[in-house]
């Protein structure tokens, strides 16, 4: 007679190749996230993300007239994930280091935004292109988050919204 609750074996197969799989990707993804954090500390760790906004655009411009953070702040809305923020700026200067206009023909500033993450160590700059999103959601698994801020230290520009 057949032990009714005993499990068959395609089953334990199943489940062990479940394992592997979701163990993979947890090696693969923690791999990731901390390449990726050590490559952003490389270009600098910051006391807060204002101050690393201003620190590589400094790198980036030559001739800096003035520099206006038109946001400062959480990347979330939702006060989630404080440890996310985005920064937002607009740039007066001779050129960019590689010699190029501002402005893309259009005006006389440059503006853009990064993603700063506050680790343990302090605030980094992870560019786009390198997923922050992905990064961000394995920091928050890995425990490798500072504690952040819901507070904006610069909010929205009235011109921005």
């Amino acid at each position: 007679m057949k032990n009714k609750t005993q499990i068959p074996l395609r089953a334990l197969w199943f489940i062990f190749g479940a394992i592997v799989v979701i163990s993979v990707i947890s090696l693969v993804s923690l791999f990731y996230t901390k390449a990726q954090l050590g490559l952003a500390r490389s270009i600098g760790v910051f006391r807060d993300a204002e101050t690393g906004m201003k620190e590589i655009i400094n790198q980036d411009y030559i001739g800096i007239k003035k520099v206006e953070i038109v946001y400062a702040g959480p990347n979330y809305d939702n006060g989630s994930k404080p440890f996310v923020w985005y920064v937002i700026a607009r740039i007066w200067a001779e050129s960019r280091i590689d010699g190029s206009r501002l402005g893309y023909g259009k005006w006389d500033h440059d503006e853009g935004g990064s993603h700063f993450l506050q680790t343990k160590e302090g605030w980094i700059m992870v560019p786009e292109h390198k997923h922050p999103e992905f990064v961000v959601f394995w920091m928050g698994v890995y425990g490798l988050a500072g504690e952040g801020n819901s507070q904006a230290s610069h909010p929205w520009a009235d011109d921005i919204k």
